[in-house]
Parts: structure tokens; C-alpha cells; sequence
């Protein structure tokens, strides 16, 4: 995964921090259906449309996409968790 950083005048690519995501993937191989883990993220993408707002569970490891909000909070696009 990686994120854009748009400024005026500028726009840079930047992936998550290696040490975060090794965290993250460790907590991750410790969750269990009792006690599950989710990641609730915000990122840039490609589309003009605001951010991906995707949570992510384990112990699966499985990620959907919740819907598109804009970076500051002003709006949601909600889609939910369909099944």
C-alpha cells in the first residue's frame, strides 16, 4: 500500500513505514477469532474522489474498502462491510 501527498505544486508517493507495518502484521499473527485485530486506515489514492477509508480484520488478514471521505473530515461516502 502507499499514499499520496498532494501539495500545491507537488505530489509524492510515500509507502507505510516498514517498521509500522511489521508491527501491525505481528499483532496481526496473534489474533484469534476471541480476540480479533482490525485496522481502520485512511489513504490517497489514485482516485480524485477524497481517500479509501478500508478496515481490515484478522486473524484472516482480510481488507475492504468502507467507502471515500475526504481527507478533512468533511464528508463520508459510506458503503459498509457488504458481505
Amino acid at each position: 500500500m502507499s499514499s499520496t501527498i498532494r501539495s500545491p505544486g507537488n505530489t509524492c508517493r510515500r509507502k507505510p513505514a516498514p517498521r509500522g507495518e511489521a508491527i501491525i502484521a505481528e499483532a496481526g499473527s496473534r489474533a484469534t477469532e476471541e480476540a480479533p485485530l482490525a485496522r481502520l486506515q485512511m489513504e490517497m489514492d489514485d482516485d480524485p474522489a477524497g481517500a479509501a477509508l478500508s478496515l481490515q480484520i484478522w486473524p484472516t488478514g482480510e481488507t475492504r474498502e468502507l467507502g471515500r471521505i475526504d481527507p478533512h473530515g468533511r464528508w463520508v461516502k459510506w458503503k459498509g462491510w457488504e458481505t
